[in-house]
């Protein structure tokens, strides 16, 4: 392999939730031209995404290449330092390869890398690596704490996240944000527009990051897509849902378009600063986007949401032994303990909740290929106002207390097509991708960047999107596993905190 493959630069940005579905006919009102110059000069097609469809997992399979029995990521708890496996990153820093992260999930507590490391969402402290770039993180704890700093404190966090690389006209954006806030003060209009300006903070500060630490493989993720899609799609597209407030529609129909234009915006600012002509860019999302009741595959009266939380106090199991979650129409829990008679017996609980006077079974129980127990609301059971419901131990009760009969707020649920856009030297203009899949990442820029990929990898090289002068003077490479004696990690014992079980409320997971 010629030694000038080392320095190919990857400049790779995630965009959680983006579907082609809102893409493509966005394309035609010419309203994305940084996502389309991506199309037009490189390669793109759908990325498959892997069951569960729960985002930390499905971040640490493509930054790894492997599945979630390997890498040991199943939920939105997990910290970096319970990853079973190394990731590309930590492949990277091996071989003395400068990495820039920000936005990235599973990367809290910040791993050290030869470079920078700003974690993203669902993190449970503000620690970066270095520490000196801890600001960014202070100001969006903050903001998601019922303990607001003070007027002081705020503005010392402001200047410092300033220092790092906020812009002025960033910070222009968010006192008019805040105006509209202060104007409007409901739920949907605050939740929007303070995401939109926390994107545009960490964005500017991994721009200015990525170009002091000169990094060679920088990694960008934002969240505003999927946190958008979650809770406005009912206004995008009404006709699918019952009794949609006509006036919030009129006020929120464009929501979800306006956060893909910010984010192409985004884009294009990204790739003006960072990228040159060694540079390949990726631009991908861990999975699309559809509406709830297609998700569930019910009508739009019919949609429902079971509530784990308090299914969990119900049925008396501790909280603290037990993960779960929601994902489109279906509740997850996982034994943190991994254990399989536990397993067994948690499953044959959830069996055992029938109808009250009949033997018809609540739920349909099974187990996915990651060992997590699946519960669905029984097809024909379409109904739960005034349904009751007896437990394991004889008790009734009402089948509303563990189940919502509509979605309340989150009208967007996940999809398993994702997007995959690159483009750069060595790929192929104009190339349609037809079998992508999330694992198919990390395997396809280790060889990008010269680096052998891991045999013990799942995923493929997408060897079909690279041009014949990348062919002609490159060829993939094995080593049996980047694993070695010195790679350990530790057993999840993380803990949940309020602030993160509101974060997953509002986003629809529990």
């Amino acid at each position: 392999m010629m030694s000038s493959a080392r320095k190919t630069k990857i400049l790779l940005i995630g965009i959680d939730g983006a579907t082609w579905r809102i893409i493509e006919p966005l394309f035609q009102q010419g309203k994305l031209p940084s996502l389309q110059r991506l199309v037009q000069t490189g390669s793109a097609g759908i990325l498959k995404s892997i069951e569960p469809m729960v985002s930390p997992t499905i971040w640490t399979s493509i930054a790894s290449g492997k599945l979630p029995e390997k890498h040991g990521v199943w939920d939105f708890v997990v910290a970096s330092k319970n990853v079973r496996c190394k990731r590309i990153w930590d492949i990277a820093t091996e071989r003395g390869i400068r990495v820039g992260l920000c936005g990235y999930m599973v990367t809290w507590p910040p791993p050290v890398v030869n470079g920078f490391v700003i974690p993203g969402s669902f993190s449970r402290g503000p620690e970066t690596y270095p520490s000196s770039l801890q600001a960014i993180r202070d100001l969006d704890m903050s903001q998601r704490s019922e303990q607001q700093k003070s007027a002081g404190a705020f503005l010392r966090l402001a200047w410092q996240c300033h220092q790092l690389g906020v812009r002025l006209r960033t910070f222009m954006h968010a006192g008019a944000a805040l105006v509209h806030i202060k104007r409007h003060r409901d739920f949907l209009t605050k939740f929007f527009w303070k995401r939109r300006i926390g994107a545009q903070f960490y964005m500017d500060i991994f721009v200015r990051q990525a170009r002091a630490f000169d990094t060679e493989l920088s990694m960008y993720v934002t969240m505003l897509l999927d946190a958008t899609s979650h809770n406005y799609w009912k206004f995008m597209e009404p006709e699918r849902f019952p009794e949609v407030d006509p006036l919030q529609v009129a006020r929120f129909r464009q929501t979800i378009a306006a956060a893909y234009e910010s984010t192409d915006a985004a884009i294009g600012h990204i790739v003006e600063k960072l990228a040159d002509e060694n540079t390949i860019v990726v631009v991908l999302s861990d999975h699309g986007f559809q509406s709830v009741p297609e998700a569930q595959g019910r009508k739009p009266d019919r949609t429902v949401r079971i509530l784990p939380e308090i299914l969990l106090q119900v049925l008396g199991w501790n909280a603290d032994d037990i993960r779960t979650f929601n994902i489109r129409g279906a509740t997850f829990f996982r034994d943190r303990r991994e254990n399989s008679s536990r397993i067994q017996e948690m499953r044959t609980t959830l069996e055992s909740i029938h109808l009250a006077g009949s033997n018809t079974a609540l739920f349909e129980v099974g187990l996915d290929p990651s060992n997590n127990i699946e519960i669905r609301l029984r097809d024909e059971i379409e109904q739960i106002n005034d349904l009751a419901i007896r437990l394991p131990d004889g008790r009734v009760i009402a089948a509303n207390k563990i189940i919502e009969g509509d979605t309340g707020g989150i009208s967007g649920d996940h999809h398993p097509d994702g997007v995959l856009m690159v483009a750069g030297p060595g790929i192929r203009r104009g190339f349609k991708l037809e079998r992508a899949s999330v694992l198919d990442i990390t395997p396809t820029l280790l060889t990008l960047m010269g680096l052998p990929v891991g045999s013990d990898m799942d995923g493929r090289v997408l060897q079909e999107m690279f041009d014949d002068g990348f062919l002609a003077h490159h060829h993939v490479e094995y080593v049996d596993t980047w694993e070695d004696n010195n790679w350990h990690y530790e057993k999840d014992a993380e803990v949940v905190t309020d602030e993160l079980k509101e974060h997953l409320r509002s986003l629809g997971y529990l």
